[in-house]
């Protein structure tokens, strides 16, 4: 494993945060907490003098999330994992609903 540079660490998770923030917000989520890791690369990342572009290429699961930051204008990129960890609060019935109430 290979440590992401500083910069790019710290870039991927601006970008998992907002992607989280709309996830919260698309699931119509009143209040939600997450904690974000990123760990370290499986290869260093291609160096770059600008800011990353970072893709969010698998969220299926909050637990494992892949994103890949690209160098502009160079089409190689490097896959970061971020792991997240949310806590939502969400409404449940003490009883059974009737359909269409």
């Amino acid at each position: 494993m290979v440590q992401a540079a500083p910069g790019l660490t710290e870039q991927t998770k601006q970008v998992a945060h907002a992607y989280l923030k709309e996830v919260v917000r698309q699931q119509g989520l009143s209040w939600a907490d997450f904690t974000i890791q990123v760990l370290p690369a499986s290869r260093a990342a291609t160096p770059c003098n600008q800011s990353y572009q970072l893709e969010p290429t698998d969220t299926r699961f909050l637990s494992r999330m892949r994103f890949t930051a690209y160098c502009p204008g160079n089409p190689q990129g490097t896959d970061i994992i971020v792991r997240a960890d949310m806590s939502a609060d969400v409404v449940t019935a003490s009883r059974d609903i009737a359909a269409g109430r």
